[in-house]
């Protein structure tokens, strides 16, 4: 125990520690996350009690707060394996930890604890405002506030014990290759493809449930198809579903309320209790073998003759960012993990959805249209709004970029090939996404507009470059250059925080405000052509902010490179 409060106590003095000339830039990291996730907490809530009457109302109450405590499982779950494997696993501190007269379940522990404070706080500030307002307006109980301390807590507890575990196999097998950033990237992809494909198996040997429209219109239809669909795709994170309704007071497994309520709390903790007891233990024998691996038994990594030799300049510099990135494992994590799971997290949407064309036409549709605004918002968040490859084009240089400002190559040169490095593969994904999203819905619901598909590339054919763009601005303004790891550069630096933040606000209210126009468009017997029609208006106004964003880069692009030292 000793052993670990030591180790706590160093990594969390060193994830908040100042910056070069005493510069305390978690200070400024704090007060910039403090502000940004207030705000889109505070829309997040407005949402939630606009709505939370209705909810109540339909019977959703305990259907709405398992998703959003699903969404902060699954989202914990997907940047928390990321994060263990940045933290634990590609990091330069290994084997110095290890050297350490300290056991390495001590240190693994500790690792899993600061990841667990940064990722609970960021989940705590999405799902208490929204939970919390949700409860008010539709009057919940105690038990509901309860359930959210409760979920609060212990949800991502249950999440980032998972991760360590995960992580571990997809570690081991990209420890044989050279670019063990890529190789893992592509098996992140490969596991969560199945995962997929477990949760439609087991969705599938699932009954169905059968919940009674309360109208024969399309919505209450629908309404009653997304119930069904919820309760039938919760049977896979089940003690999450159990815990939504220990706060909603929901249909349990006995009769009697108060002792349904008490069993379905008991499910949950004793799942999160299982966990620990199973993962924490098996994941710290693996990590203990994988440090020693990588350390004093690594092989020695085999000498490879390289061809720098290029027909031009600007190829040159975009194979060496693509080199510089991939070389290290914590950046390449960083920057392609929004790539390599947008198109798993858009087809995992359709599947959510649970309603078969045959049900109910109507019902299919407006759903269908539902899920495809969630798609999209997904796609804009995490490809345009997360694009941390643009977002840290300097930064990741650290204190090689003397060289940069002495090689006799144009500015702009180089931050074309920049521009290039974060553009192709976001522009690769965004394709990837949109024919999945598609395939997904003809397959879930039968139903595919080809408007839609043509106003979604077209969305991110002019959104993407916009964030590029703004993201490039502001690295080449504020970039830090002095530090030391991959997790100072962009989860312990301002300039990187407070973008990322507003990139998902402005990705978040697109989605929303795409939706809802979408719905109200709908009424009108717009059907998903509304959607469409929404979408091209805003990928229109992406293209003026774009336009306008990369002239201001232009205009300062030599000013700032020019007063950048390292």
């Amino acid at each position: 125990m000793r052993g670990y409060i030591i180790v706590l106590r160093a990594l969390m003095r060193m994830t908040f520690r100042k910056g070069a000339g005493g510069r305390d830039r978690s200070l400024g990291t704090l007060i910039g996350m403090l502000i940004t996730a207030g705000i889109m907490s505070a829309c997040v809530a407005v949402v939630a009690g606009i709505f939370g009457g209705k909810i109540n109302e339909f019977g959703l109450a305990t259907e709405v707060t398992a998703l959003l405590l699903a969404a902060d499982f699954m989202l914990t779950l997907i940047f928390g394996i990321v994060s263990v494997m940045s933290s634990l696993y590609f990091s330069r501190d290994g084997e110095f930890l290890a050297s350490l007269p300290v056991r390495s379940n001590a240190v693994m522990a500790a690792k899993v604890s600061v990841i667990y404070v940064q990722e609970a706080a960021v989940g705590g500030l999405f799902v208490l405002p929204a939970a919390i307002t949700l409860g008010v307006a539709a009057s919940a109980t105690a038990a509901f506030y309860v359930m959210t301390v409760i979920a609060v807590v212990f949800v991502p507890v249950a999440a980032l014990l998972l991760a360590a575990l995960v992580s571990v196999p997809l570690v081991y097998v990209a420890g044989f290759f050279r670019r063990r950033g890529a190789v893992a990237a592509v098996l992140l992809l490969v596991l969560f493809a199945l995962l997929m494909t477990a949760y439609l198996v087991v969705t599938n040997l699932v009954p169905a449930v059968s919940v009674p429209s309360d109208g024969g219109d399309a919505v209450g239809a629908a309404i009653s198809a997304l119930i069904g669909g919820v309760r039938r795709g919760m049977y896979v994170i089940y003690p999450v579903y159990c815990l939504a309704r220990f706060g909603c007071g929901g249909d349990g497994l006995l009769s009697d309320p108060a002792a349904s309520a008490a069993v379905d709390l008991c499910i949950f903790i004793g799942a999160v209790a299982l966990l620990a007891a199973v993962l924490f233990p098996v994941s710290a024998l693996l990590y203990r073998r994988t440090v020693l691996r990588q350390t004093e038994n690594a092989p020695a990594s085999r000498r490879v003759r390289k061809d720098y030799t290029m027909s031009g300049v600007l190829g040159a510099f975009v194979r060496k960012e693509f080199r510089m990135l991939m070389r290290n494992p914590s950046f390449a994590f960083q920057c392609l993990s929004g790539v390599v799971l947008s198109p798993v997290m858009c087809v995992l949407i359709f599947v959510m959805g649970g309603v078969r064309s045959g049900e109910d036409p109507a019902a299919s549709v407006l759903v269908a249209q539902i899920m495809w605004s969630v798609a999209v918002m997904i796609m804009l968040m995490m490809l345009g709004g997360m694009n941390f490859t643009a977002l840290t084009a300097i930064t990741r240089e650290g204190s090689t970029f003397c060289y940069s400002k002495t090689i006799p190559v144009p500015f702009r040169t180089q931050l074309t090939a920049k521009r290039i490095i974060s553009l192709v593969p976001a522009y690769a994904s965004a394709v990837l996404s949109v024919v999945c999203s598609s395939v997904a819905c003809g397959a879930v619901f039968g139903v595919v507009d080809p408007l839609c598909v043509i106003s979604a590339l077209m969305l991110m054919a002019a959104a993407l470059p916009a964030f590029a763009e703004a993201f490039l601005l502001r690295d080449l303004s504020h970039p830090r250059l002095d530090w030391v790891t991959a997790r100072d550069a962009i989860k312990g630096n301002p300039a990187t925080v407070v973008p990322t933040l507003l990139g998902i606000f402005v990705s978040i209210a697109v989605g929303i405000a795409v939706l809802f126009s979408g719905l109200g468009l709908f009424m009108l017997g717009w059907e998903m052509r509304g959607t469409a029609a929404v979408t091209a208006a805003f990928a229109a106004a992406f293209a003026a902010v774009y336009v306008a964003v990369r002239a201001r880069l232009a205009s300062r692009a030599d000013k700032l490179y020019e007063r950048l030292s390292v």
